[in-house]
């Protein structure tokens, strides 16, 4: 093969790859051992992993990133919390690449953490092997902290993108009570499989649930109902000894005008029938829960119904 059809073989590879390649896969394509190193040493290509070459000419992204991890072995699997933020997990950003591999690989890598797990499912995100939504959750339970971990969960329960039987299904499957994380996962999953629990609609209200569920909190009930409203509309919460309905509060996630009469209109007829309503932005209950957990005992001890108690 001339090099000239060679490093176009190469380019058309590589765009289907993030501007990635192995050495493996030069081999095949008829290059050499010679032509990597004259092409490494002129810039041309740049070493991303022992065996991983990353075309120069391609800008480097978080992508390019995750498939040389990937390429470095051939059995390799997008895992953690690197596979979270490819699902696109509520709470996971792009990260330092993470892959999986079979128990007793003995893989290493320069630019990736390795994990090793005896079974997985995998699928296929912008060509990269990945970990399936409910295997990335439960592998992310041992990894990440638990309210990072719950936010993720409840956020692919309301958006539907899992069921909670399938999930308790997988995690039953993987005989998971040898996994680090499957302590929690297994409280997340007693929660959630409760016939009273609903689903968080939206992060703001995990995140409002997150500090209520907090000790010392009064007791509250979940997407309570408020009666003679012309849309029937729930509220976010409710602490019926205090008179005190609390809501998360976004505009920036809840921008249709009807949406925001909804609202207005649930607070009236709140008011009519006594209550008390307290707001809460999507800033201050990701910033400051401390704060806001004062705010709400203070209005629960300073309410009428529950100072005569």
């Amino acid at each position: 093969m001339r090099s000239t059809e060679f490093d176009q073989a190469v380019a058309a590879l590589s765009r289907r790859q993030h501007g990635a390649v192995s050495r493996r896969q030069v081999l095949d394509l008829g290059g050499t051992d010679r032509m990597v190193a004259s092409r490494v040493t002129s810039g041309r290509w740049l070493r991303l992993d022992p065996g991983v070459y990353g075309l120069a000419a391609v800008a480097p992204t978080w992508h390019q990133s995750l498939m040389a991890a990937q390429l470095s072995e051939p059995i390799a699997t997008i895992a953690g919390r690197a596979a979270a933020a490819l699902h696109g997990f509520e709470g996971f950003r792009p990260c330092r690449p993470e892959i999986t591999v079979p128990s007793g690989a003995g893989t290493r890598s320069r630019i990736a953490i390795v994990h090793q797990l005896t079974e997985h499912q995998l699928t296929v995100i912008h060509s990269l092997r990945v970990l399936t939504v409910v295997d990335t959750l439960i592998h992310v339970a041992g990894l990440a902290n638990a309210g990072r971990t719950r936010l993720a969960f409840d956020h692919l329960l309301a958006s539907r993108r899992v069921a909670i039987e399938q999930v308790a299904q997988r995690f039953h499957q993987l005989e998971a009570g040898r996994r680090a994380g499957s302590t929690l996962m297994r409280a997340m999953l007693l929660e959630r499989l409760q016939n009273e629990f609903e689903p968080p609609t939206s992060v703001l209200e995990s995140l409002l649930y997150d500090v209520l569920d907090r000790p010392g909190m009064p007791a509250y009930v979940r997407q309570f109902r408020i009666a003679g409203t012309r849309t029937g509309g729930r509220v976010d919460a409710m602490v019926a000894l205090s008179q005190l309905v609390i809501e998360a509060d976004g505009r920036s996630w809840h921008t249709r005008l009807d949406d925001f009469a909804r609202d207005r209109e649930r607070d009236r007829r709140a008011a009519i029938l006594g209550y008390r309503t307290l707001r809460f932005t999507w800033q201050e209950l990701r910033d400051d829960p401390d704060r806001v957990q004062r705010e709400i005992l203070a209005a629960h001890q300073w309410a009428p119904a529950a100072a005569s108690a």
